[in-house]
């Protein structure tokens, strides 16, 4: 006999109609088993509070039991990014938010960048948790919301495999909620600047240089021009100057300098992404070594029309871009 059958379900059922949100009422399942739990969730429509109290604990139940769950493992431990999106079979797939996935140790969070959440704030992504063992089984939780415009976060947990590259949730008895995942391939990380000597002329000529950004999205080519070195100083000619993302004329702010072991360090001001965003002075370090400097874009400002002024876009996708100046020599 079940154990659910020993229960007063009256008195039960009436402690579940006063919900998750009284806490002295959620304490008093404190105490419940993993089992028991899932006995109530085997239930055609089973109460909030036993489906919020599953999430939280990250149990994954089967008819009526709570399945085993396997060894934490770091054999997958890396980065990921994944799409989350709702569906109905009258709506279909309806992408909501993305993101990366860190697994360290086999827990799992999300990344501080870059992260995009269309229905609410990009800050509920701080409440997943979740682990995956050595099979790659994945258990998690987050509170989500799948609603555009109303309605609240709520705690959904999440259960799916490597295999499927997808974890599912539900949100309500309409919506589920699934975050489809993929290796994440790890971008060139910037190097920390060097320190920079005093300016020498061993490297002095002219350098065409090709500008690009790069997040999880892909690489972008924005611009193209000429970079000339003198007495150790570097700015870019006047002459064959392309940039897609910004007037022309911000090649004027930029400005550098390389020493005698060919390292290099510039500033340049300008907008690096397809969008109307706040342009800003982005530092690039780089070597005569390596023929490329690097930099990074983030904090992105995008231009409010009710304000009339640039302000921080903490929803703006990907929240990150590496920006990448290429150059080689040029032979005369």
């Amino acid at each position: 006999m079940k154990l659910i059958s020993h229960i007063n379900k009256l008195l039960i059922l009436l402690l579940l109609s006063i919900g998750l949100g009284n806490p002295s009422v959620a304490a008093l399942f404190d105490d419940w088993t993993d089992n028991q739990l899932c006995e109530w969730m085997d239930q055609p429509s089973p109460p909030e509070i036993i489906e919020s109290l599953v999430s939280k604990r990250l149990i994954s139940c089967s008819k009526g039991v709570a399945k085993q769950r396997g060894e934490v493992s770091n054999v997958l431990d890396g980065s990921y990014s994944f799409t989350l999106s709702r569906f109905n079979p009258s709506e279909g797939h309806k992408d909501i938010g993305k993101g990366v996935l860190e697994i360290l140790d086999g827990k799992i969070s999300v990344a501080k960048k870059p992260r995009w959440l269309d229905t609410s704030s990009t800050k509920y992504y701080n409440t997943f948790k979740g682990y995956i063992d050595t099979e790659g089984n994945i258990i998690a939780s987050f509170e989500v919301n799948a609603l555009q415009g109303k309605g609240s976060p709520r705690l959904v947990g999440f259960s799916g495999s490597m295999d499927e590259l997808q974890i599912k949730g539900k949100f309500d008895d309409y919506f589920d909620m699934i975050i489809k995942i993929k290796p994440l391939k790890a971008l060139k990380p910037i190097e920390p600047a060097k320190k920079v000597g005093e300016a020498a002329n061993s490297f002095d000529g002219s350098y065409a240089f090709l500008l690009s950004n790069e997040s999880d999205k892909g690489i972008q080519n924005i611009g193209s021009a000429q970079f000339i070195i003198k007495d150790g100083k570097i700015s870019v000619a006047r002459k064959y100057r392309y940039l897609d993302t910004s007037a022309i004329s911000t090649y004027d702010t930029f400005e550098g300098v390389i020493d005698k072991e060919g390292n290099i360090n510039v500033s340049f001001e300008f907008n690096p992404i397809r969008h109307m965003v706040e342009p800003k002075t982005i530092k690039f370090s780089g070597s005569m070594d390596s023929l490329q400097l690097r930099g990074g874009f983030d904090e992105i400002k995008s231009w409010d029309n009710n304000t009339k002024a640039y302000v921080l876009d903490e929803n703006f996708y990907p929240s990150f871009y590496d920006v990448i100046i290429d150059f080689k020599k040029e032979k005369y």
